[in-house]
């Protein structure tokens, strides 16, 4: 079972309701087989450049003062974990709790079950099922987003996990929702891994490595396996000499060491290290908004400083 999850990010209003409602011409390349793929639904609740064209009449009425927000910043799109049993009533809860206690008003919610990967080893089919959430986040002239601290968003972690009923995810994790890219990379990943893992395990399964000359051997397929699939980096291929070293380590100790222990080993230290990568790109992507929404303030600081 699925553990509940809400993340928020910018959107583009131009395309975000297109791709949601998988009305683009051209089909995300991401998506499951089309005799895998379950039934999406979408459902359009209010027109987001209405909703700005009041907001922005509202601040000429009220003589606000400042910047008025543009509907590049206040358009945000909400992506929720779900699980195979929840429907789009479901997700109307959560759109509607999000609406009253913070102010964003819900534009369109869609659920996604076309997605997700099939193992090929198995042949099974992983879903990632998810929803995704559009928001309008001006009310009253202002933006509600920048109300938004760390300890309501923690908090709504919890209220979205109680609405849907399930587990909700870790506190003060560090764990990073990924995106359809990030996602497909890391299961691409995982699966050519967890592949070259099992036919290397059934080819040597119980074969020892019998000398020093024969393990360096084994890392230098390795090693070539992984240049040749590609998005590894330095330290990734300093934890496979450091991997092997510790093993050379083992044979001076007189202990038996296997060709399948050493994939084993290999295979969790690389997918622990895609998934990783992942994270970190998504930490730039946050970090590039932290640092926009830093540059938005400084200029405020200059306007209202120029206007005093």
């Amino acid at each position: 079972m699925s553990t509940s999850s809400i993340h928020f990010q910018r959107a583009d209003y131009r395309f975000a309701e297109k791709h949601n409602s998988r009305q683009t011409e051209r089909q995300p390349s991401y998506l499951l087989p089309e005799d895998k793929r379950q039934r999406n639904e979408f459902v359009k609740l209010a027109d987001v450049q209405t909703l700005h064209k009041k907001q922005i009449e509202y601040r000429r009425l009220t003589h606000a003062r400042g910047r008025a927000p543009t509907l590049t910043d206040s358009y945000w799109e909400a992506v929720v974990n779900l699980n195979d049993s929840h429907t789009i009533e479901d997700v109307r809860r959560v759109a509607e709790h999000i609406r009253q206690k913070y102010k964003f008003t819900p534009t369109s919610i869609a659920i996604h079950r076309d997605e997700g990967y099939v193992d090929k080893v198995t042949g099974e089919t992983k879903y990632n099922y998810h929803a995704h959430l559009t928001f309008y986040t001006i009310a009253q002239g202002r933006s509600q987003m920048r109300l938004m601290t760390r300890v309501k968003l923690r908090d709504l972690q919890t209220e979205v996990a109680n609405l849907l009923g399930m587990q909700r995810g870790q506190e003060h994790s560090k764990a990073k929702r990924l995106d359809h890219q990030q996602y497909r990379e890391v299961k691409r990943a995982e699966e050519e891994l967890e592949t070259q893992s099992k036919l290397w395990k059934f080819r040597y399964e119980t074969a020892p490595v019998k000398t020093q000359k024969e393990l360096n051997e084994l890392k230098s397929k390795i090693r070539k396996e992984m240049i040749e699939q590609g998005g590894f980096s330095a330290q990734d291929y300093r934890a496979l000499n450091q991997l092997i070293t510790d093993y050379k380590n083992a044979f001076k100790l007189g202990e038996t060491v296997t060709v399948s222990e050493v994939i084993e080993d290999i295979y969790r230290r690389l997918n622990n290290s895609v998934k990783l990568k992942a994270a970190n790109d998504t930490l730039k992507t946050e970090n590039a908004d932290l640092r926009r929404q830093l540059s938005d303030l400084q200029k405020k600081v200059e306007t209202l400083t120029q206007a005093q």
